[in-house]
């Protein structure tokens, strides 16, 4: 069976191969409706700066006072997960979302371990789908603004 490719440009293409594949610009929409996917990348870390968007999960280490920020997604429906794995020294580390669905949650901050923070891409902005701490099952951190 050959390999099936949609494209926005070309719509379905036959290429070498097996299974159908979506390119990345055209996700998968249905009205006001995405649909998911997990990147397949190794999990990343941070200390400070930018938080990859080729992978799933990354995870922070808040160690005094730590800027973070998160650029466009690659593909409608990219799901990205935040976590912090340790806060030490506190006061935090601050999120700042470049493409938020609202300047109303376009910061979001990590002050405890465990904190984590889900979001999706919608084409043109990140969409937060919750923020909550795992370790604690606290929903009162992280605090987005």
């Amino acid at each position: 069976m050959p390999k099936v490719v949609y494209t926005s440009a070309k719509g379905l293409v036959q290429q070498k191969g097996s299974g159908f594949q979506l390119d990345t610009a055209v996700g998968l929409t249905n009205g006001g409706f995405v649909a998911g996917f997990i990147p397949d990348a190794a999990p990343t870390t941070s200390a400070s700066g930018a938080i990859a968007v080729t992978s799933y999960l990354t995870f922070v280490t808040v160690d005094g006072t730590k800027a973070y920020t998160i650029a466009a997604g690659t593909a409608v429906g990219q799901l990205k997960k935040i976590m912090c794995t340790a806060a030490i020294n506190t006061p935090a580390g601050t999120l700042t979302i470049t493409d938020p669905v609202s300047a109303a949650t376009d910061s979001v901050l990590f002050s405890a371990a465990g904190d984590t923070l889900d979001l999706v891409w919608n084409g043109s902005a990140w969409r937060i789908l919750g923020a909550y701490n795992v370790a604690s099952g606290d929903t009162s951190t992280p605090v987005v603004s």
